[in-house]
């Protein structure tokens, strides 16, 4: 009898032994990866229905014998990492951030998301995902995320048009219509328009929504 619990106890001991070392063996055997943003089409000369974070110069909005053109607007998609991925992700795995590789030293995993070579406070990554999404997005150390730069377009605004400026936290948002759009841009106390904090709405080719918010 005692040597029957004796086989008991050893064969439980090495199941739970095996049970440890499969996933440390399939940890090291597996190849180190690259993880980059997923990739996001973006035609600039037809972009297609959406929301794009912008950014463009006051002097980009032009009214012409055609209509209120926003000229040389470079359009942007936030970045967003595939969920498999980041969960998947190990020190000597290697990251792809706003085009750069950066060496995966330590990640950690909490309720809020995926940490990665410390979380923002020390100059690394916090990951975020968002519900009804398939993707992580990233949380840099100066508290923005991350975005791919698809290059430069020039866009009609549609008559029905509206610009929507609430960069001042201090006022109430102020929205105004088409013709108005142009004078309310270039006379704004507040010149920056940028990806951070200007997003525009495009539908059938045509700009049907500016809106800018705060962002410090």
């Amino acid at each position: 009898m005692k040597d029957m619990k004796k086989m008991v106890t050893a064969l439980l001991c090495g199941l739970l032994a095996a049970a440890l070392l499969v996933p440390a063996m399939a940890e090291a055997a597996r190849e180190p990866m690259t993880v980059a943003p997923m990739e996001v089409d973006v035609d600039p000369a037809d972009p297609g229905d959406g929301d794009y974070p912008v950014a463009f110069e006051p002097s980009s909005v032009v009214e012409t014998d055609d209509g209120i053109e926003l000229r040389d607007v470079t359009l942007y998609t936030q970045d967003w990492y595939d969920i498999v991925d980041i969960h998947m992700l190990a020190p000597g795995d290697t990251l792809i951030v706003e085009g750069e590789a950066v060496p995966v030293e330590s990640v950690e995993r909490d309720e809020r998301g995926v940490v990665v070579n410390g979380g923002f406070d020390a100059g690394g990554y916090d990951f975020y995902s968002i519900e009804d999404t398939n993707g992580f997005t990233i949380r840099m150390d100066d508290d923005y995320a991350t975005y791919t730069d698809h290059g430069e377009a020039t866009l009609k605004l549609s008559p029905d048009a509206t610009f929507t400026d609430g960069w001042d936290i201090t006022k109430a948002p102020v929205t105004v219509e088409y013709a108005d759009i142009p004078a309310a841009i270039a006379n704004s106390e507040n010149p920056t328009f940028t990806n951070t904090n200007t997003t525009i709405v495009v539908e059938n080719g045509l700009i049907v929504s500016i809106e800018r918010i705060f962002n410090p």
